[in-house]
């Protein structure tokens, strides 16, 4: 499955690493030397730019808050295709996701909710524990890459 993995910070390097051991893994982050670091050491792919991310089945952001998923929403809203699955692990506002949930939802992109707790080494040993919502059916398409 090809996902996009947006966010290597002190949470999301660790997460993508796993994900990287199952799926082919693009990786996209402000400061460039971050992704360029996860594809060497785990043989990820970089993005040549964010909006290549917007080609991936599956979306995961790990960013600081929702404000930044919804900058990364408002750079990518008009590339997305419909059908793709957006997995945001932020530990946001549950209020700004549901916002960002429907403005998804015109271009038929489903929305996960994911946020996780754990702390870094829940990261590094995946162990992490994430908190699911969304409709029952992008669920299930989640599970299986949120069990990694």
């Amino acid at each position: 499955m090809k996902i996009a993995f947006i966010g290597l910070g002190a949470m999301g390097f660790p997460m993508a690493r796993h994900l990287s051991k199952r799926h082919e893994l693009m990786v996209w982050n402000r400061t460039g030397e971050k992704a360029e670091r996860h594809a060497r050491e785990h043989g990820t792919t970089v993005a040549a730019d964010l909006a290549e991310c917007a080609a991936a089945e599956i979306i995961i952001t790990m960013l600081p808050t929702s404000r930044e998923v919804d900058q990364i929403v408002d750079k990518l809203l008009g590339d997305l295709r419909r059908g793709t699955l957006w997995i945001d692990a932020t530990s946001g506002d549950p209020n700004v996701s549901r916002q960002t949930a429907v403005r998804l939802a015109t271009k038929g992109v489903a929305f996960v909710d994911a946020p996780v707790t754990g702390a870094t080494i829940g990261a590094e040993n995946a162990t992490l524990t994430i908190m699911v919502g969304g409709a029952p059916e992008d669920f299930a398409r989640a599970e299986t890459v949120l069990q990694i």
